[in-house]
């Protein structure tokens, strides 16, 4: 439903999974595929949402990562740009040397 652009129902089914499987290898997937569907709908406090949930319940994942760069996206649309700026700027000092950090970093200097 996601790669279809179904988003709404790719959230339900995202959602579902992720209720029945919380302990799941994959429960911090489908958290961020959740948020993924909000920012393509527009719907960014959702999204931002449920990147925090990711980032808080699950801090070791694999996706950790693109859950803040595309948390600091979803503050820039909401013009939240300080708030944006240190969710970048966490994740550059995450981890400097990955691609999420080369992308905050160019974000980064389109706010400034």
């Amino acid at each position: 439903d996601y790669v279809k652009g179904n988003y709404s129902l790719a959230i339900a089914g995202f959602r579902d999974f992720y209720e029945k499987n919380r302990n799941s290898p994959m429960a911090d997937n489908a958290l961020y595929w959740i948020g993924e569907c909000y920012y393509s709908l527009g719907r960014y406090e959702d999204a931002i949402r449920e990147f925090n949930n990711l980032i808080n319940n699950y801090p070791k994942a694999d996706n950790i990562l693109a859950a803040y760069l595309k948390k600091g996206y979803a503050l820039i649309e909401l013009r939240r740009y300080l708030e944006a700026k240190s969710v970048l700027k966490e994740l550059i000092q995450k981890a400097p040397l990955s691609e999420e950090a080369k992308l905050a970093e160019q974000k980064l200097k389109t706010l400034e």
